[in-house]
């Protein structure tokens, strides 16, 4: 199944946001640079109420920055939710980014940067190069068929 969202591409600041998304709250490490390995983390938070993610995401991230989120249980209406802000999300396929994230210590600050820093919008923006783990397919959503809250 292919995703009716458009890719998403970095802006000017070269912003990607990772989160960690729970049932009740989320992390999030904001970091900026088009290289990995120069990449900076500006911004983070651990154990926010999953019901304050829309204001966080409207104050602190902009329609430039690429948000990632690994899939679960509430991930995509989440990434609808967050989508009608106007921000680009991708959602990574969870095994790949598990696999990832079990070779680091984990706590949710750091699995909000880890998921951030595969940045597969970022590698997918290089011209030949394959994304470090694929963006799931979102299926479609009907309209007042799913609540989160």
């Amino acid at each position: 199944m292919q995703s009716t969202h458009p890719q998403p591409t970095l802006g000017r600041q070269g912003r990607a946001v990772g989160l960690d998304i729970h049932p009740d709250s989320f992390a999030a490490a904001i970091l900026q640079g088009r290289d990995p390995l120069q990449a900076r983390v500006l911004h983070s938070v651990t154990r926010q109420p999953l019901g304050a993610l829309d204001a966080w995401a409207a104050h602190h991230t902009t329609t430039e920055d690429v948000l990632l989120i690994e899939a679960s249980a509430n991930t995509f209406t989440i990434a609808e939710r967050l989508r009608a802000l106007g921000r680009q999300v991708v959602v990574l396929e969870s095994h790949r980014a598990g696999q990832i994230g079990k070779s680091y210590l984990a706590n949710d600050k750091l699995d909000a940067a880890k998921i951030d820093s595969l940045a597969p919008a970022r590698v997918a923006l290089r011209a030949g190069l394959r994304p470090v783990s694929p963006a799931a397919s979102q299926p479609p959503v009907v309209p007042g068929s799913i609540s989160v809250d």
